[in-house]
């Protein structure tokens, strides 16, 4: 009975309870606005839709890090030094700006430079009557401190002396024109003879008219026996006069071709003698620029760019310098600064062409510098070294983002 009573009491409390809650709850959730009703599906629905979109077209950035390198189309060019030696030259001075081939330095030799620069121009302006051997005024200095280049110079100096006295001389062609005359005087001589000829010819044939005529006057007895002779001597002697002229022309005519034969043996001995000459010549000039060049190798640093030059390892003449030592280096006056990428495989299929790059700088730190922003321009095809070289195209070519200039 007692349990009783309590479940009851229990049951009494718990629907009072009840009764007290549903009271306040019925009276507020009763009243439903109808915005709510009609908007809040709606809105709810835009939301995710936009989240949906937001999904597709925002895409989570994927980082692929590698080192990169920055230099140019046309790279700094370093010079070395390809011997031992002071210098005895400079030209520049740190940080000055050159033009191609410039002549920077000179290690010490036994050339005098100022002679070997004045010997370069001769033979440049040599180089025309080299190319046209018949004309033959040209007329070189006289270097007497060429050092090594004293020999080939020398050479060269001796083989167009050479051609000029043999053009000078003109040997070949004064002999031919000689032989010419004789041939032109044989023809003269030829014509006559051959006239000379025909007239004999004839008086030869009187003379055999006379002589049958004088057998005929013997045989019938009015002619004598020394008027047949005399018939008979004048006969011979016209014979003969006619054969003379004959073989006097066969003569000339051998003679004419012994000479013509001359003519084309001097014209081949001139033309051999000509380009023998000519070539020994060209060879001499070919020689001594190759040997110009070597000791402008060894000796003679030049920009082989046009640029700022930068001082390494010296900065006065007399300076000592040793064989392979770096000298100078010369940066490009119009040099648009390019990155490189060397990339393994892993990863490539990540980059595309067009894709932006952000290149922090080793010696700026980019929290107080900020960073260059790049664009991958091209991907190497093909792989060396199991690594794709990449190449990067800078937006700004060297502004960061804070807007500072990398030097």
């Amino acid at each position: 009975m007692n349990a009783s009573n309590q479940i009851t009491t229990v049951e009494n409390h718990n629907n009072g309870k009840l009764e007290l809650h549903s009271d306040e709850v019925h009276e507020i959730l009763s009243f439903v606005p109808s915005w709510t009703i009609r908007w809040g599906i709606t809105a709810i629905f835009f939301t995710v839709l936009m989240i949906i979109c937001a999904a597709w077209y925002i895409r989570y950035p994927d980082i692929v890090a590698s080192r990169i390198t920055l230099t140019s189309v046309s790279p700094p060019v370093t010079l070395i030094a390809r011997t031992n030696g002071k210098l005895t030259e400079l030209n520049v001075h740190d940080g000055d700006s050159v033009y191609t081939d410039f002549v920077l330095a000179v290690i010490e030799n036994s050339s005098n430079s100022s002679e070997v620069s004045a010997l370069k121009e001769q033979l440049i302006r040599f180089k025309p009557y080299l190319d046209n051997p018949t004309d033959i005024r040209f007329e070189f200095n006289r270097f007497y401190q060429l050092g090594e280049l004293q020999t080939p110079y020398s050479e060269l100096l001796r083989k167009w002396e050479d051609y000029k006295s043999f053009h000078s001389f003109n040997y070949h062609p004064r002999k031919i024109q000689t032989i010419r005359a004789q041939i032109t005087v044989l023809n003269e001589l030829n014509s006559r003879l051959e006239k000379q000829k025909n007239l004999l010819e004839e008086e030869v044939k009187l003379a055999e008219k006379n002589l049958n005529t004088g057998k005929s006057l013997r045989e019938k007895g009015v002619a004598s026996e020394i008027e047949l002779s005399n018939y008979e001597s004048i006969y011979l002697q016209k014979k003969y006069g006619y054969e003379n002229a004959e073989a006097s022309l066969i003569n000339n005519a051998l003679q004419i071709s012994e000479y013509e034969k001359n003519i084309l043996d001097l014209t081949r001995q001139f033309e051999e003698e000509k380009l023998s000459k000519t070539v020994g010549m060209q060879d001499a000039y070919k020689f001594l620029l190759a040997s110009i060049d070597n000791w402008e190798q060894r000796y003679v640093l030049k920009a082989p760019i046009g640029g700022k030059v930068s001082f390494f390892k010296v900065w006065s003449v007399n300076q000592y310098v040793q064989a392979n030592d770096l000298v100078f280096t010369i940066v490009g006056d119009h040099t648009t600064p390019i990155g490189k990428i060397y990339l393994q495989t892993a990863g490539l299929g990540k980059i595309k062409e067009g894709q932006k790059v952000q290149i922090k700088l080793d010696n700026y730190p980019y929290h107080e510098f900020g960073v260059l922003n790049g664009m991958v321009e091209s991907i190497a095809p093909v792989a060396t070294n199991n690594e794709y070289a990449i190449n990067v195209a800078l937006a700004s070519e060297n502004r960061t983002t804070y807007h500072k200039t990398i030097t």
